[in-house]
């Protein structure tokens, strides 16, 4: 069986595209995942980060980069809550992501119950009946996701 998937959408990183169809929809946003939704594919992946309020926001990278006096400011968006984060300007720059993370163990696991305790919540509130799987480079949070609920599969 061949399972389509649109990564974070159906937008580009750049705001550039060889298809002008393309242009102008930037990946992980709502125009990005409602044009994504108008193709044949089974599911739509985009990125979680959770505030320093705990709340989930589809966000890509890390850290979140703001411009004052031509001096580049990044914050993490974990540092942020929610109304700091919503007054950020959409990102004029590419931020840099590395997929591959080392946090100290005893922080993860704390780190990572919470945040799943609140992709749990989420999912549970609005996923009216949706098809779902969660997936992660992290091999841990895969483990946790997958002792804490058994209804979505996990994907590592």
């Amino acid at each position: 069986m061949l399972v389509l998937i649109r990564h974070r959408g159906n937008g580009t990183n750049m705001l550039q595209s060889s298809d002008i169809r393309m242009r102008g929809i930037k990946e992980n946003s709502i125009l990005s995942f409602n044009t994504a939704a108008q193709f044949p594919i089974d599911f739509v992946e985009f990125d979680v980060q959770v505030t320093k309020d705990d709340c989930p926001v589809i966000f890509h990278d890390n850290f979140i980069v703001s411009e004052d006096k031509d001096v580049f400011i990044g914050k993490r968006v974990t540092d942020l809550k929610l109304p700091e984060f919503l007054s950020y300007e959409p990102q004029k720059q590419l931020g840099e992501f590395d997929d591959h993370i080392v946090y100290k163990e005893r922080q993860l696991k704390h780190v990572l119950q919470l945040i799943l305790q609140l992709f749990k919540h989420v999912v549970n509130e609005y996923a009216e009946g949706r098809r779902i799987f969660f997936s992660t480079f992290q091999p841990d949070a895969a483990l946790l996701i997958r002792k804490m609920q058994s209804s979505y599969p996990v994907y590592f």
